[in-house]
């Protein structure tokens, strides 16, 4: 069997737990910028014919409803 000091087994498992706190702290940080937000993509609008409300991107003038496949204008977006 294997002997370890009490003191050298505190310092094993202090060295494990910040491991895996800045293993997770870099996850998170990595997984932060690649994350974008949708508001800058796209836009959230509602369908003048059926009321329907769905995403489109915010740099086309005229875009179809994926409900009632209605075009509808940029124009008049909801805020």
């Amino acid at each position: 069997m294997i002997e370890i000091a009490p003191e050298t087994a505190c310092m094993l498992y202090v060295g494990g737990v910040l491991i895996l706190l800045l293993i997770t702290w870099l996850r998170h940080s990595h997984t932060a910028k690649r994350r974008t937000n949708v508001r800058l993509t796209s836009v959230h609008t509602k369908c003048e014919y059926c009321s329907s409300s769905y995403l489109v991107e915010s740099y086309t003038q005229f875009h179809r409803c994926p409900h009632c496949k209605c075009m509808n204008s940029s124009s008049r977006q909801d805020p």
